[in-house]
């Protein structure tokens, strides 16, 4: 049927064009609950084509939004795939989203957090997840969850790189955390955490005096 609608040939209004974009999202989207990685990125990229080829002044508000549901379930769907390929249209694809939005977006930086954690790639980054963790403690607005995510994030580099994670919970502690009052929950925990990353380190003396 899609095939058969020749939308490419077609220029249909903008609420048509969003009402079929939101179809196609939630179809890839089934796709992708499903573990059918290649007919989830197929269809993620038509409801994509379909949207931007609309004039963004002539969509909803709600585009936007859109958007950006479509091309977070295009880059999964593309990581899930497991090629080289497939691993670069992810990086593309979020290097033209962050063209658009911003490089600081909470949203671009995990996106690249998932691509340096996919399990294509040989060498875990250090340095790269490092920055990304950086760049989130220095930008995103403090809430709960975003303080869960972030201390996700460096019990996640620790696995790797624990020198690395500590200096990360390090900064973390005393140019956010420790700043503002009434963070005392948070810093408990997070004091918690890099005393038991301290303990459990192969990185030798440096990282218990640095506690």
């Amino acid at each position: 049927m899609y095939g058969r609608a020749n939308l490419a040939a077609r220029v249909v209004d903008a609420d048509t064009a969003e009402r079929l974009a939101d179809l196609l999202y939630s179809m890839g989207q089934d796709f992708l609950k499903k573990k059918k990685y290649d007919l989830a990125t197929k269809w993620l990229e038509r409801a994509h084509e379909v949207l931007s080829a609309q004039e963004p002044e002539r969509l909803s508000a709600d585009a936007s939004d859109l958007a950006t549901s479509i091309t977070q379930s295009r880059v999964q769907a593309l990581i899930a795939l497991q090629n080289d390929e497939s691993l670069d249209q992810a990086a593309q694809l979020v290097d033209a989203f962050e063209s658009v939005v911003g490089g600081d977006k909470l949203l671009i930086l995990l996106l690249r957090l998932e691509i340096l954690n996919a399990p294509l790639n040989p060498h875990f980054d250090n340095g790269a997840y490092g920055d990304i963790i950086h760049k989130m403690i220095r930008t995103v607005m403090l809430t709960d969850s975003n303080f869960k995510l972030i201390m996700h994030h460096i019990r996640k580099l620790n696995n790797k790189a624990p020198s690395i994670a500590c200096n990360m919970l390090d900064d973390f502690l005393q140019n956010r955390l420790l700043t503002t009052e009434g963070n005392e929950a948070w810093i408990e925990t997070a004091v918690v955490n890099r005393v038991f990353m301290s303990c459990n380190s192969k990185c030798g003396q440096g990282v218990f005096e640095s506690v």
